[in-house]
């Protein structure tokens, strides 16, 4: 009798360590629970292999992305050095610009820059030469005289002058109607020379 109520415990070829004398469908039970069980662990060992390279991936995209994209103060940098080195061009160019005009330029010196007529009547004529001398080494062009009232009229000499050649500048002066007291009119000269412009003054006093 005993051995008959001892029960045999054996392996089942399907359970994997679970006995054979359970039920059928004890036994499919737990063997689907093992499975479904086996087959979530291996759907988190996929998520998370999946997670962990879209990480490497992102975190790659922004190391790239970083390294391409200059911060602010690196652009900034840049543009600095980019306006830095237009501006040294700039400067190149325009010295050579100097330079090329300088073998163009000469001195001029004027006996002197200023004269007074004195007492004058309106609409008197009155007129001085401005006697100037090419002090420099090249050709001198007067290139315009301009006075700073209507009733000053300045000439300029129309042929370059060469260097250590005098010449002059006439400037004429006729006070008009109701013009009267101490007066000073400015010619203003411009001409091929390392001071571009240069100024002479007349005076007078009219009755």
């Amino acid at each position: 009798m005993k051995d008959i109520r001892q029960r045999r415990i054996s392996v089942s070829p399907f359970g994997g360590g679970l006995p054979a004398v359970l039920p059928l469908a004890v036994r499919g039970r737990i063997l689907g629970n093992q499975v479904v069980a086996q087959g979530r662990g291996r759907i988190c060992k996929i998520v998370t292999i999946i997670s962990t390279l879209f990480l490497l991936a992102n975190c790659t995209t922004q190391t790239e992305t970083s390294n391409s994209n200059s911060s602010p103060f690196e652009a900034g940098g840049q543009y600095d050095k980019e306006l830095s080195q237009e501006l040294e061009e700039f400067k190149k160019e325009e010295e050579a610009i100097r330079k090329a005009n300088e073998d163009k330029l000469t001195d001029i010196e004027f006996e002197t820059k200023s004269f007074d007529f004195g007492t004058v009547k309106v609409q008197s004529e009155n007129a001085h030469y401005f006697v100037f001398k090419n002090t420099g080494k090249k050709p001198l062009v007067i290139e315009s005289v301009q006075a700073s009232c209507g009733c000053t009229t300045p000439m300029k000499p129309e042929k370059p002058i060469m260097p250590n050649q005098k010449d002059s500048i006439k400037v004429q002066f006729v006070p008009y109607q109701g013009m009267s007291g101490a007066v000073e009119k400015t010619v203003t000269i411009k001409a091929n020379t390392f001071i571009p412009v240069n100024q002479v003054f007349i005076r007078a006093n009219v009755e």
